[in-house]
C-alpha cells in the first residue's frame, strides 16, 4: 500500500481500540505522536502508524515503563530495538519460568487435595511411588515445642536460597528412620522436609519403588495408632522395609479447620529383593 491514508483521532482510536485520551497523553509526553498536526488544531494519524503504536503496547504490555519507552522512542535504531527486546527477553523467560512453578504447586495442591479425598483413610495400602527430589534439614523432637519451633525455623531460613529457583510443595514433611519405628520411638524426627521440582536443588531423593501407605485421619485417630497399625500390617505380611518413614500433610488449615481434622500420608518404602 503506497499511498498515505491519514486518520482523526477518533478514527486512530477506535483503530488500535484505546481512548482518544491515551493518544492525548502519549502525544503531550512526547512517545507517540500524529504525523500531521494542521493550523486548525486538527490532528491526523498515518495508517501506517498503527505498527508502532503496536509496538509500543508491546513494550508496555512487557512491563517497560513509559519513561524507558520514551527513551527508546528518542533514540530508536535497529540495533537499539534488537538490544531492548534481547533485554526484555530475558526479563519474559523469567516470568514464565515463575509462571510454570506457580502452575506446578497448584498442580501438587490439586493432586494431593484430591489423592486424599478420593483415598480410604486408616487403611493400609500398596503403592508405587515416583521418585521424589527433596530438601531436608534436621529436625528433632516434636514433643518440645522450643526444639519443634527452631527446626522449623532453621529449615525455613534454609528454603530461601532455593525458593525462586524451584518449585517447592505447599508444607513441610517429616521423616522418622524406620528402625526408630520398629522400635516404638515416634517423638524424634530426623529430618523435616520440603519436596523441590528439580534435583539440582535437592539434597536428598526419596527413591521410586512399591510403597507401605497410610492415609491418616487425625479425626479418628493418633499418629502412633497409624503406626502401630502399618508396623501390624508390615509384620503379618512378613514385608522387609528400607529407609525412612515419610509423613505429608494432604490436608491441611487451607482446606480444613484445624490440625484435628488434618489427613497425613505415611508412607515407607519395601526393600528390594
Amino acid at each position: 500500500m503506497q499511498k498515505k491514508y491519514y486518520l482523526t483521532t477518533g478514527q486512530f482510536a477506535d483503530l488500535v481500540g484505546v481512548p482518544k485520551d491515551t493518544l492525548f497523553y502519549y502525544d503531550k509526553i512526547g512517545i507517540f505522536s500524529p504525523e500531521m498536526k494542521k493550523d486548525n488544531g486538527y490532528r491526523y494519524y498515518s495508517i501506517y502508524q498503527t505498527e508502532v503504536f503496536e509496538a509500543i503496547r508491546l513494550l508496555k504490555t512487557l512491563g517497560i515503563s513509559l519513561d524507558e519507552v520514551k527513551s527508546y522512542m528518542n533514540h530508536k535504531s535497529p540495533e537499539n530495538l534488537v538490544k531492548l527486546l534481547n533485554t526484555e527477553k530475558k526479563v519474559l523467560h523469567k516470568k514464565i519460568s515463575e509462571l510454570q512453578s506457580m502452575e506446578e504447586v497448584l498442580n501438587n495442591r490439586i493432586a494431593n487435595t484430591t489423592e486424599a479425598i478420593e483415598k480410604d483413610v486408616n487403611k493400609v495400602e500398596i503403592e508405587f511411588m515416583k521418585p521424589s527430589f527433596m530438601f531436608t534439614t534436621k529436625a528433632g523432637s516434636v514433643v518440645d515445642e522450643d526444639i519443634l519451633l527452631e527446626s522449623m525455623q532453621s529449615h525455613f531460613e534454609s528454603l530461601q536460597s532455593i525458593k525462586k529457583k524451584s518449585a517447592l510443595s505447599r508444607s513441610i514433611g517429616w521423616m522418622l528412620h524406620s528402625e526408630k519405628i520398629l522400635k516404638k520411638d515416634y517423638e524424634i524426627y530426623d529430618s523435616i522436609y520440603t519436596t523441590v521440582s528439580e534435583r539440582r536443588y535437592s539434597n536428598f531423593v526419596k527413591e521410586a519403588g512399591e510403597y507401605i501407605v497410610f492415609y491418616h485421619d487425625n479425626t479418628q485417630t493418633e499418629l502412633p495408632v497409624s503406626y502401630k497399625k502399618m508396623i501390624n500390617y508390615i509384620e503379618e505380611n512378613q514385608i522387609e522395609i528400607e529407609g525412612y518413614f515419610y509423613e505429608e500433610t494432604l490436608l491441611d488449615d487451607l482446606s480444613v479447620n484445624g490440625y484435628e481434622e488434618f489427613v497425613v500420608k505415611i508412607s515407607v518404602r519395601i526393600k528390594n529383593k
